[in-house]
Order: C-alpha cells, then structure tokens, then sequence
C-alpha cells in the first residue's frame, strides 16, 4: 500500500517529463492506479445484503466529503489566482463530460479517481438494492479492459503513427475515453470484488512462484510498451503485474 502511495505521487510528479527514463519510471508507477481499484473492489465484497448497502452508503458518504472540500478549496483558489480560466470552464460541455466521463475542471483533474470511485459504490449500491448480485459483472470485466486498452494503447499507436501525433499529445486527446468510471473504474474495481470472492480457490490453485514470475514479466512487457508506444495511462504490463503482486499479497496477508 506505501509503495502505491508513492507511486501515484511519482506520477503526479510529471517525471516522464525528463526523458525516457523517465517515461518508464512512469509507467511502471501507474500499477497504483489499478491497484487501488483492486483494493477497494476487494474490500467492497459482502455475503450479507445489508452489510454490503451499510458500507457502501458510508463510502459513498466519506468519498463525496472529501471531493466536496477538495472542490470548495480549488474553486476558491482558482477565484483569486485564474479567474478567467475558472470562468472559461463553466460551461455544459464541462458539466457533460464531468458526468458521462468523469473529466473534473477548474483543476481537479487529478482527483478523477475519486469521482470514478463514487461511480463505483453507485452502481454497486443500486445492483444490491434492486436484488442483483455483483458477480453478474464479472463478464463484462475482460470486454471493458480490452475496450480500455484499445482506446487507451493501440488507438495511440495506430492512430498517432498515422497522423503523425505524438504518444504524449494523443494520449491527452483520447483520456476521457478510457479514463472513466465505465472502461477504467468499473473493471478493475469487479475484478477485486471477483478476487475476494474467489479468494480460496485463487490462492489455492495459483502458486507463488507463478505469480512472481507473471509479474516479472508484466514489468518487462511495461517497458517495451513505454518503448514502442509511448506514454499511456494504461499498459498490457501494468495490468498483468498489478493483479500478480495483488493476488499475491492476498495470499501472504493473515487479515483477508
């Protein structure tokens, strides 16, 4: 968890900024970003229907706080120090693209992940109030993440490479695309809420040795992508190491 913390810092940091080392400390930094999802989908499983709404209502509850603060002290910055920009993004197309992809103005882009969390806990209040269970998401886990890489890796590669964009200016242009509760937030968040609901026969029938392996080979995959692509915000790699060291901690762990 320390270790993913710091890892989103680095990427707040914009160190792919220096060069190609840069780009690489970047991309295998962004296994954070998936990994939180992971985490808070694997705590959001429940056996019991009114546990589950319980804790769901109280995150939902915390995670609005926190972005309501978060928003309040922006926009009273942005008030004093860049009025006309503050001004400039009150607009529909703004409030548009804040509910349908979750893109947060007046500067809050990076707390995106919260708002996507809160989609989360949404969409999982609403299945258990109108009696469907969660696992009939775990279908749609694999069509949201290739949809996602497509959008978020190959688009930047065929695309660019055809009009000529940088990996850096298309992947900016195609963000709001795959960054969102729907292709980003929902899968990964499933797919933890799927791991603690399988979680004896995964950790049973997975052993160390492969996940350690996987994961290895989930870092390598990350800097030839970072190599042949550019900077994205999602790798083949970065998923494959992030649910390796993930199923792989919650086999270590004694309190899962």
């Amino acid at each position: 968890m320390l270790i993913a913390i710091f890892a989103v810092v680095t990427i707040h940091c914009d160190i792919w900024k220096i060069g190609s080392e840069g780009l690489v400390i970047d991309a295998l930094a962004r296994f954070s970003v998936i990994t939180f999802f992971l985490i808070f989908g694997y705590y959001s499983f429940y056996t019991d229907d009114s546990k589950a709404l319980t804790s769901y209502k109280r995150k939902l509850n915390i995670s609005i706080k926190i972005l309501l603060i978060a928003a309040v002290l922006y926009l009273v910055y942005m008030a004093f120090t860049q009025l006309p920009t503050l001004l400039s993004e009150l607009n529909l197309n703004a409030l548009f693209n804040l509910i349908i992809f979750n893109v947060t103005p007046f500067g809050l882009h990076h707390l995106w992940f919260l708002l996507v969390l809160i989609y989360c806990f949404i969409i999982y209040y609403v299945l258990i109030k109108l009696q469907v269970k969660p696992n009939t998401l775990y279908k749609f886990i694999p069509i949201l993440i290739i949809f996602s890489l497509v959008i978020g890796e190959f688009l930047t590669l065929f695309i660019g490479e055809f009009f000529g964009y940088k990996s850096v200016e298309l992947s900016f242009l195609t963000l709001k695309y795959y960054r969102n509760f729907l292709v980003m937030g929902l899968p990964f968040f499933t797919l933890g809420y799927l791991i603690h609901d399988k979680k004896d026969i995964l950790t049973e029938k997975i052993s160390n040795s492969f996940l350690i392996a996987f994961g290895i080979f989930g870092l390598l995959l990350t800097i030839l992508e970072v190599i042949v692509v550019g900077k994205l915000d999602v790798y083949i790699g970065t998923i494959i190491f992030s649910v390796c060291i993930f199923i792989w901690c919650v086999k270590k762990s004694r309190y899962t």
